[in-house]
């Protein structure tokens, strides 16, 4: 098995996260603000986040990936972990979490 991650340090992987948040929420004023939310944290924190100066500790860094599933997928990607999954309950899932999404936005 080969996991990305296994090859990492702190900067790649706090660059990796930042990227992925970026992708999933943008890089501008709002995204800081639905970040925030999202993890349950304050503005300050989220836009540390996404400017790559630090990563989520680990609670909210699994909050954010209950809730977004491009994130779990890099997670899943970086340990190795993509070819353990059946691909229908990877689409299913991510379904899932989308319509969590959707719900828990209202």
């Amino acid at each position: 098995m080969s996991a990305p991650v296994l090859a990492m340090d702190q900067g790649e992987f706090t660059e990796t996260v930042s990227d992925a948040l970026k992708r999933h929420f943008g890089d501008d004023r709002a995204a800081v603000k639905k970040l925030a939310a999202a993890a349950n944290t304050n503005a300050r924190t989220a836009e540390n986040w996404l400017r790559g100066n630090n990563t989520p500790d680990a609670l909210h860094f699994l909050r954010l990936m209950a809730t977004i599933p491009a994130l779990q997928a890099e997670v899943r990607r970086l340990a190795g972990m993509e070819s353990d999954i059946d691909p229908e309950f990877a689409r299913d899932l991510a379904a899932a979490f989308a319509t969590f999404q959707r719900l828990s936005a209202k």
